[in-house]
């Protein structure tokens, strides 16, 4: 038999279900405890009626923090229901497939939810069903499981300890927290709070009797969402575009504005919903627009569940799927994250057209309401409009920028540290040996303080141990080195730890199946491209690449003719998360168009690339608009992107800009002209279109953004950018 030949089912690794659970949970214990509560009240559905859910908050000893249970006095689960819903992930949650499943079913995620808490550190599940007692745990870090009890005959200690009366059938599912999960205990408060408005609650809180208990300050309080008060506008029957059944949209207009941002727990927002569970509290595409704060609503969509189902059941019998039915249904709609409805599916977008048509023009008329009276000079408006032209000629140079941030100039990298691995992405054949150099400043050098930490995976095999590492001099720096040999056995990933002192920094392994990224293996001086094309007079960055080895090398740059103006030499240094260096070089052409040779020279080989110059006609960007509204809202301020403009709009009642204008008199305010507020509006602009270039570029490289500092260095260098070009014409008088 060949390799060809065998088959078999793909293994679902405890540190993938981690992983995955992880991010389901989103390190929120509010959102673990949603799953326990909506499974409570799931079993009420069931057996159809109200009942009590205990919610019961303690203090624990090490390894854990703390824990928190919750009950049910529903119907319990027999021993092999226990097994099967929590034993196995992904299986269908049979409830959902009764006649009436719409009203009737439950809210289970096809045997993920609950089970996904045990990653805060231990789930423990006990039961009482028809007078017997089943329990089991699950461990988060191994997925391990183990069964307490099944099908004991039950005792009056074990009512007790379920908080039932004798007779009586239930549900405890309790989550025991590990300190390396949460460094700190919750306030209760807050969390009762969070359990009372998460829109996922909302309905349950005020059909049950939902308890929470915390029994460190002996404390009790019962859940109940905050009601919004105001008057109901819109009350109709809308068809969702493209789809079969109908939706029910209800808005209210509320009595007092909400300054809060909109979401899960906010008291303004369209809970978007089927008869049985809310999905998200949104505004969809209308989320920017100030006057969100003052509606509230819900739309009724039975077909969310219908869409749901019929994508899992075409999963199963996709060979004999119509495609039609595809092309309206292509992925899950409502998230399995429980974190809303997807908004890459068509039923999202429907459901915006909604909001669109019956929602926009109310929220047009308060605008219409609170920007009636004008609130800047002609003079001042005048100069907003002619900064925006040079903005938006100066967004597009930046976005039409190569290299906007470069692949090392995004924040704190490896060559930041004082030690190094390199490289510091190494890719390396299955079923041989690769290499990487650990790196160590010479002075006050001490080898009793290196280790090496290396990846848990059978797929690779440290060959150098931290005690066998031989290092060296330099030829050319004050550092030692090292070399470590790693062998790939078998395909995967895995990462190196260099541990100094205090100090540590990492390097990825790699062993892959497809061709690897041949930028990874670069082992010689190269330009990135043969040819760049230049306009004149705009400067334009052109990198040079080169091994890993060569970081903080020197190179000198050459050109062959005056046109064009370049540094004399480059420094190579390590890029992010690859296996090379990167050298940068601005080119700044002049006014006349022609063919240039630029050339690297190394002391290991020298490269060239030829540079035209040419006259050719910029991409044409987005118009900006800057308009100051006499409204107030969440932020300062909002960018509103529509096709072919950024609308930027400044609330000019926000509590941060109001008590800078002063008195609001004959149309205007008094100390609208002031320096002071000019700066104010040059910085709110400048952060806003910063952020839009930052968001922009993320969506293509979001490599470069991997922590805060990255992201705070690249808003920075950005804002005065564009800083500097409002205060040019907003400012001139006074600088």
């Amino acid at each position: 038999m060949s390799d060809n030949d065998l088959t078999g089912k793909v293994t679902y690794d405890p540190r993938a279900i981690r992983q995955d659970t992880l991010d389901a949970m989103r390190g929120d214990i509010v959102v673990g405890l949603i799953e326990f509560i909506t499974n409570s009240d799931d079993a009420y559905r069931k057996v159809k009626k109200i009942g009590k859910i205990e919610i019961e908050f303690k203090g624990l000893e090490k390894p854990f923090k703390y824990s928190i249970t919750v009950r049910d006095h529903a119907r319990g689960l027999s021993a092999a229901e226990l097994k099967d819903k929590f034993l196995t992930i992904g299986k269908e949650n049979t409830d959902n497939s009764v006649a009436n499943r719409g009203e009737e079913g439950t809210r289970g995620l096809f045997g993920r939810g609950a089970k996904d808490v045990a990653v805060f550190g231990k789930v423990r599940f006990k039961t009482i069903h028809n007078n017997k007692f089943s329990a089991l745990e699950i461990d988060g870090f191994t997925w391990d499981y183990k069964i307490l009890a099944l099908d004991e005959m039950v005792t009056v200690d074990k009512y007790l300890e379920l908080g039932l009366n004798e007779g009586e059938s239930g549900f405890s599912a309790e989550v025991m927290v590990n300190e390396t999960r949460s460094t700190t205990i919750p306030n209760s408060k807050k969390i009762v709070e969070y359990l009372s408005n998460h829109v996922a609650l909302r309905g349950i809180n005020e059909n049950q009797t939902v308890i929470f208990n915390d029994l460190r300050a002996n404390q009790s309080s019962i859940l109940k969402p905050t009601k919004p008060k105001g008057e109901l506008v819109i009350d109709k029957e809308v068809t969702v575009k493209g789809y079969e059944k109908k939706a029910w949209l209800k808005i209210w207009k509320l009595s007092d504005r909400q300054l809060s941002e909109c979401d899960e727990y906010s008291l303004h927002g369209i809970i978007i919903k089927d008869k049985k569970t809310n999905f998200q509290n949104t505004f969809l595409d209308l989320k920017s627009r100030p006057e969100i704060g003052w509606f509230h609503g819900e739309l009724l969509c039975e077909e969310i569940d219908d869409l749901n189902r019929q994508f899992d059941e075409n999963e199963s019998n996709r060979e004999s799927v119509d495609i039609k039915i595809v092309e309206k249904n292509p992925m899950r709609l409502a998230k399995k994250s429980r974190d809303g409805l997807d908004r890459k599916h068509p039923y999202y977008r429907s459901l915006s057209i909604i909001l669109n048509e019956e929602l926009k023009p109310l929220m047009d008329e308060i605008a219409n309401s609170e920007g009636s009276d004008k609130s800047v000079s002609e003079d001042l408006q005048k100069k907003l409009d002619e900064a925006s032209k040079l903005l938006a000629q100066l967004l597009q140079e930046t976005l039409d920028e190569e290299d906007l941030d470069g692949d090392f100039d995004g924040g704190p990298g490896p060559e930041d540290s004082e030690i190094l691995l390199v490289p510091p992405h190494k890719i390396i054949e299955k079923g041989k040996s690769g290499y990487v150099t650990a790196w160590i400043p010479e002075e006050n050098f001490d080898s009793s303080k290196v280790s090496l930490t290396f990846g848990d995976t059978p797929n690779f095999e440290l060959l150098t141990q931290s005690q066998n590492m031989i290092f060296e001099k330099h030829p050319t720096r004050k550092i030692m080195k090292a070399t470590i040999q790693i062998k790939a056995i078998n395909f995967g990933t895995t990462e190196i730890i260099l541990n100094y002192g205090n100090e540590n920094i990492q390097s990825k392994i790699e062993c892959v199946v497809s061709d690897p990224d041949p930028t990874l293996m670069i082992n010689e001086l190269i330009f990135e491209k043969d040819t760049y094309y230049l306009s004149p007079l705009r400067k334009r960055t052109v990198k040079v690449f080169a091994p890993a080895e060569m970081h903080k090398d020197i190179v000198k740059i050459k050109i062959s003719d005056n046109g064009v103006v370049v540094p004399q030499t480059t420094e190579l240094r390590l890029a992010k998360s690859k296996g090379y260096c990167i050298g940068k070089i601005d080119v700044l052409p002049g006014k006349d168009e022609g063919s240039f040779l630029l050339s690297a020279i190394h002391d290991s080989g020298s490269v060239e690339t030829n540079l035209v110059v040419k006259d050719i006609n910029p991409n044409k960007g987005p118009t900006i608009t800057i308009d100051p509204k006499n409204q107030d809202s969440v932020t300062r301020s909002s960018l509103i992107p529509l096709p072919g403009l950024l609308s930027i709009q400044i609330y000019l009642k926000h509590k941060g800009i109001r008590k800078l204008l002063g008195v609001y008199s004959n149309d205007k305010y008094a100390n609208i002209d002031s320096h002071v507020v000019k700066a104010v509006f040059s910085e709110i602009v400048a952060t806003e279109i910063a952020n839009y270039v930052i968001e922009t570029d993320f969506a293509k490289r979001p490599h470069l953004y991997r922590d805060p500092s990255s992201l705070i260095r690249k808003q920075k260098e950005l804002m005065t950018k564009f800083n500097v070009a409002m205060q040019s014409f907003l400012l001139a008088d006074f600088i």
